[in-house]
């Protein structure tokens, strides 16, 4: 084969190019991390609603989670969620349903039982891309003439424990863009009056945003439980509305949805108050601008 001078000088420029990276700088991890966008995360946290108890994804077998059932979408797939509660916690996955409990046992034939709670409503109302972190406990007694929830109480520091520690191993930019309450039956039965209990919650509330910024906050109204009774239960959720009335907060009623044991929404009932405290969000977010 003949010397061909022009391919050896187009050769010749190519090592160059190659050798200089192409005449652009790769980005290095800090550069690369500095402009990802940061990930909304939304903090979540109650007792057995807010952990989904007796919201059985599937009715027949209730061991089988979206993704067994298929009902698992583009857009559970697209968000990062994890939980705990004070007997486990879940790393960092996409949204597909939890271990949990039904009628109080958390294995059927073995096999443990799973549910999801307003999480999955919430972020198919949102589009999805965005993180959960979801902290689920319910509390026996006061502490100190207080909710355990409330800082420095032991539900309070194991709840900001765990956010702290999901958050840091997060592997990614993040912002905290708003928080969803779903809790106040075991203050109901507690026998706690509306004063007491709403104390409580507006230092919560001023607590998280101390720590997180002045994010919008979604508040459910609780179930009227039959186990608390309706006179200890009234004081409760009129405390939650009116928190829920003020500025850059919202609420959302439960009142219409399935209960199926006890004071537990349905799987069903969840969906649809995942997507009530979306459209709140949604709403406070534009308003809030």
């Amino acid at each position: 084969m003949s010397f061909n001078p022009s391919n050896a000088l187009i050769f010749s420029v190519c090592l160059f190019i190659a050798a200089c990276g192409g005449g652009e700088e790769s980005e290095t991890p800090e550069q690369t991390a500095s402009t990802t966008p940061p990930v909304p995360v939304f903090v979540f946290a109650g007792q057995s609603n807010m952990n989904g108890s007796d919201a059985v994804i599937s009715t027949m077998t209730g061991v089988q989670d979206l993704v067994d059932m298929g009902l698992q979408s583009d857009v559970d797939r697209s968000a990062l969620f994890t939980m705990a509660t004070p007997n486990a916690s879940y790393a960092w996955g996409d949204i597909r349903g939890h271990d949990g409990y039904y009628n109080r046992s958390a294995f059927i034939d073995g096999k443990p039982v799973k549910v999801h709670g307003p999480e999955v409503g919430f972020n198919r109302t949102l589009g999805g891309n965005i993180a959960i972190v979801k902290y689920a406990a319910n509390y026996p007694a006061l502490e100190k003439g207080r909710s355990a929830w409330v800082k420095p109480g032991s539900r309070w520091t194991a709840w900001q424990d765990f956010v702290d520690q999901q958050l840091s191993s997060l592997g990614r930019p993040y912002q905290i863009v708003g928080v969803v309450w779903l809790q106040g039956i075991d203050d109901g039965m507690l026998n706690r009056s509306q004063e007491a209990y709403q104390a409580d919650l507006i230092q919560q509330l001023a607590d998280l945003r101390a720590k997180f910024g002045n994010v919008p906050v979604v508040l459910g109204r609780s179930v009227n439980s039959p186990i608390a009774g309706a006179a200890a239960m009234a004081p409760i959720r009129a405390a939650q509305v009116e928190v829920g009335n003020m500025p850059g907060n919202a609420w959302i009623d439960v009142d219409d949805l399935q209960i199926v044991a006890d004071h537990h929404l349905s799987s069903a009932a969840q969906l649809t108050a995942g997507q009530r405290f979306g459209e709140k969000y949604l709403f406070l977010k534009q308003s809030l601008r």
